[in-house]
């Protein structure tokens, strides 16, 4: 490891370690910061000394870290002091709207395997459109006046001091009334960035990062103790296991690979989705990359229409 790098893992190591702890959210956000680094690298913008990503990234991985937290049969506190819904001025500010969504999908049988079908393809429910969208407006919230603006004040030495470690581009944010789907997160959640050194740790070793003793440990162990303090018997063992759930994708990625090698074959050329740039080789395309996934309209125009350029 250079000493970039090392100086780099230290001071990380000691914001895990010392920064103020009221919240879960530190830990989902250098989660799915180390996560985007490792998977997304075709949608990073280097400007200077810092990387941007979509914020939507972010609260994709949210919501799917969240999903089974919240839709857990014992409840799981996220926030010092947090209780069940029925009370109501001491919960997260997105738990409401996820709650919804859990429970339409828990009577459905599917849960959330089914909603991140549902959402990869762009067919959430009608009735459900405007509780996702009221669910990334109040998680993009819970991102950047939580960690976004906390993150390092350990560090600093003031209270004073915000975005040390992540920024945003402080665009205004709107929602357009549209299906809600990967592409749709991407495109109207704005940036975020971070220092490329930082960026360089998450990507060669963010699997060390987050493994044993580290985020997803200090994360189950935050719940642990949160938990206790209201009298819960939630296990270290048992919300590590809560933390590793994800939906069941392999089925879908394995659909999609096969759908646009037999296209690639059949027309010489596709068009990526993001870049515009046309794909003409199988070791080019990123079928494993989640925001790489077309929607089923797309792929429909796609039998017709090759990518030009």
């Amino acid at each position: 490891m250079s000493s970039s790098l090392l100086d780099e893992y230290h001071t990380l190591n000691t914001i895990i370690e010392q920064d103020k702890r009221v919240s879960s959210f530190k830990y989902a956000l250098l989660r799915a910061a180390i996560e985007i680094c490792q998977q997304y690298d075709h949608l990073e913008e280097q400007k200077g000394d810092r990387v941007w990503y979509p914020i939507g990234l972010l609260i994709e991985r949210w919501i799917f870290y969240y999903f089974p937290i919240f839709a857990s049969d014992v409840f799981i506190p996220q926030l010092n002091g947090e209780k069940d819904l029925d009370y109501e001025k001491k919960h997260i500010s997105f738990r409401s709207p996820l709650s919804d969504i859990i429970k339409n999908y828990s009577r459905q049988g599917g849960g959330i395997t089914e909603f991140y079908a549902d959402y990869r393809k762009g067919t959430i429910p009608d009735d459900l459109q405007e509780t996702m969208r009221d669910l990334i407006r109040k998680m993009r919230k819970a991102i950047i006046e939580g960690p976004f603006e906390h993150l390092g004040q350990s560090q600093s030495g003031t209270k004073d001091a915000k975005f040390l470690v992540f920024d945003w581009d402080h665009e205004r944010f709107r929602l357009p009334i549209s299906p809600v789907n990967p592409e749709y997160l991407i495109l109207h959640c704005g940036t975020f960035s971070f220092s490329k050194n930082l960026a360089d740790l998450f990507k060669y070793f963010g699997s060390f990062i987050l493994g044993e003793g580290s985020i997803l440990n200090k994360w189950a162990q935050f719940t642990t103790q949160i938990g206790k303090a209201q009298g819960l018997s939630i296990s270290r063992e048992q919300m590590l296991q809560v933390l590793s759930s994800s939906p069941n994708t392999e089925r879908q990625v394995h659909l999609a690979t096969q759908f646009y090698r037999d296209l690639l074959n059949r027309t010489g050329e596709v068009c990526c989705v993001w870049s515009g740039y046309p794909i003409r080789s199988d070791s080019d395309l990123h079928i494993d990359h989640p925001a790489s996934l077309f929607t089923l309209e797309k792929q429909r125009s796609l039998e017709s229409h090759a990518c030009t350029g």
